[in-house]
Formats: structure tokens, C-alpha cells, sequence
């Protein structure tokens, strides 16, 4: 019974999967989406940065670019140096003779900028930005300040933020993924629950009517496939009624579930037994000879029933009644089948 469960459960783990895939997916789309907002963010500062720090360096240089005085200049751009992502610096006439320059250790000198660079304000390259700010005196254009920023520190910034945001990200999914899994294993535990108790009698742990006519059904399904033929065997202990009334219904079950074992161990291999409600029992033979086998395990029952039961101090001597049909000789069907052997 077990594989066809399992079976049907099977789309159900296609679809979390295929769930769990779709909000990875998801939760990545919205890493790169924060990542590639957070690296625009951090581009547009520094932009914002540099065109500060360019127009203080212009208007501090003004004069020095007025006299043609370089090392005013030069002190003026030395105060870029607190700025660790500035790599060069320079201040140009409006000619494009340089004034003064700056440059951090390996880094190349400046040009005067180029007119898309003086249009623009500030040009972004793969490692570095580009600056340039007009110096005016009297709203009248003299020259240009160029500044050229590393973006290393920019790039060790937003892979820091991406490796927290994807951090973080994973961790979310992997705690939602956790807590799924933990309802998906809690669901099976509880379908597997139902699934017992739909198919097994809570006081024998046999198999209940429920799954007595689903196997009946089977059982029937391959004796008309191989020319074969079904026993079916219904049992009904004599005066059960008694010992629930006198005893008490806590002996009867313990009765029950002795009768039970009993049957087990004496049909070991010989058929499937089935509590099908009350002091009914039912032992469906599978396949089934001639009549005779069915017989056999019907002597089989009554000689296990033979011996007493010892219930809290009470010996219990208990006889059965047994009706045995066989299919299809003495029934069509299922329904049939069960009647016949009832009333016999």
C-alpha cells in the first residue's frame, strides 16, 4: 500500500522544488536589483564628492592661476591628499597649460580635459572617475580643475554590501526553506497518520474493512488476470457480546487483540487476516485452490481458538463461527462474494 502513497506524493515534492527554486530565483533577482541600486548609489556620491572637492580646489586656485604662481597651486592640490581614492590631480589655463599637479605614487599624469569631459562635468571609466570643473573669475572662464578618483574603494564597498545582502538573502532562504521543510515533514507524519488510520483497526493493528475491500477488489483483479480463484474466509466469534457486558469492554479488546495474534501466527503466509468491525474478522486466501485449502485454514483458526485465554486473571474459552466462499464459483463479485460467505 505503501508505494502508490508514496507515488502521489511525488508531484507534491516536484512542486516544492520547484517552488523553492522559483523563489531562489526571486530572492537572487532582488540581490542583484539592492546590489546594482546600492553600486549607482555609491557612483553618484563619489561623483558628488569629487565636483566638491573640484570646486574648492577652483576657487581656491583662482589667484594662483591669475599670477601663474605653481606652488599655490601645488599646496592647494596637496590637500587632496586626504582624499584616499584621489589618484591625480591637475589645474589647467584656458589654454590647457598646466599650473600645478598632483599625483599619488605610479599614477599617470593628467591631460587637460577633453570638451566631452569639460561639457559633462565628470566621465566614468572601468577603474577610475573622471572630474573637471571650471575655474571663473568675474563669470569669466580661466581654466580647468581636473581630478581622477580610483574606484577601488567604491568596488571593496559594494562587495562588502553584496556579500552582506547575499548573506543575508541566503540566510532568509535557507530559514524559509528550513520551516517548509519542517511543515512538509509534519503534513507527511500527519497523511501518514490518516493513511493508518484509514486502513488499520486501532485495537488489533490488523487491517480494517477499509482496506479488507480494497484488497478484496485486488485480490479479485488478479485471479480474472491469471484464470485464478479467491477464498474468502469471515469470522465471527460466539458470544463476544458476553464478555464485553460481563468483563467489561477493556477485556474484550484485550480479547480482541489475542484473538488477533493468534490468527496470525496461525495463518503465518496462509492469507490476509481483516478486523472488519465488532468480533468480525475476515482472512482473504489469494490465490485459493480447489475448496480444499481454504478449508484447511479454517481447521488452522479453530485450533488456535482452541486454547484459553488468560484476560486479568479470567480464563476465556472462546469458539468462532466461520463461512468460506470462493471465487468465482460461488460469487461474481466482491459484493457477492462477502454475502455468500456471511451466510454460510
Amino acid at each position: 500500500m505503501r508505494a502508490p502513497h508514496e507515488a502521489r506524493r511525488r508531484p507534491g515534492d516536484r512542486m516544492a522544488l520547484a517552488n523553492a527554486l522559483a523563489a531562489g530565483a526571486a530572492v537572487c533577482l532582488a540581490s542583484a536589483a539592492l546590489i546594482g541600486s546600492q553600486f549607482l548609489a555609491l557612483r553618484g556620491a563619489l561623483a558628488d564628492d569629487l565636483r566638491v572637492q573640484a570646486r574648492i580646489v577652483g576657487n581656491n586656485s583662482a589667484a594662483a592661476l591669475m599670477f601663474r604662481d605653481g606652488p599655490a597651486g601645488e599646496e592647494t592640490l596637496s590637500g587632496l591628499a586626504a582624499s584616499p581614492s584621489v589618484t591625480g590631480a591637475a589645474i589647467f589655463d584656458a589654454g590647457g597649460a598646466t599650473l600645478a599637479r598632483y599625483q599619488r605614487s605610479n599614477a599617470p599624469q593628467l591631460a587637460p580635459p577633453s570638451p566631452e569631459l569639460a561639457a559633462a562635468g565628470h566621465a566614468y571609466h572601468a577603474d577610475h572617475l573622471d572630474v573637471a570643473e571650471p575655474i571663473r573669475v568675474n563669470d569669466q572662464q580661466i581654466g580647468f580643475v581636473r581630478i581622477r578618483a580610483s574606484l577601488d574603494g567604491l568596488f571593496a564597498r559594494l562587495f562588502t554590501y553584496a556579500g552582506l545582502t547575499l548573506g543575508i538573502a541566503l540566510c532568509s532562504l535557507g530559514l524559509a526553506w528550513a520551516l517548509v521543510a519542517r511543515m512538509r515533514r509534519k503534513v507527511r507524519s500527519a497523511e501518514a497518520h490518516l493513511h493508518f488510520m484509514a486502513h488499520v483497526d486501532a485495537v488489533t493493528a490488523l487491517p480494517n474493512r477499509h482496506q479488507f475491500n480494497e484488497r478484496l477488489g485486488q485480490a479479485l483483479l488478479r485471479a480474472d488476470r491469471g484464470h485464478g480463484a479467491v477464498a474468502l474466509l469471515l469470522l465471527d466469534l460466539d458470544n463476544f457480546k458476553v464478555v464485553n457486558d460481563t468483563l467489561g469492554h477493556d477485556c474484550g479488546d484485550s480479547l480482541l487483540k489475542l484473538v488477533a495474534q493468534r490468527l496470525v501466527q496461525a495463518l503465518r503466509g496462509g492469507g490476509l487476516i481483516c478486523r472488519i468491525g465488532g468480533d468480525e474478522f475476515a482472512v482473504i486466501v489469494d490465490p485459493a485452490g480447489d475448496g480444499e485449502g481454504p478449508g484447511d485454514e479454517a481447521r488452522k483458526i479453530l485450533a488456535a481458538l482452541a486454547e484459553p485465554f488468560e484476560i486479568e486473571s479470567h480464563q476465556l474459552h472462546v469458539s468462532a463461527s466461520i463461512g468460506v466462499s470462493l471465487y468465482p464459483r460461488d460469487a461474481p463479485d466482491a459484493r457477492t462474494l462477502t454475502r455468500s460467505a456471511d451466510s454460510a
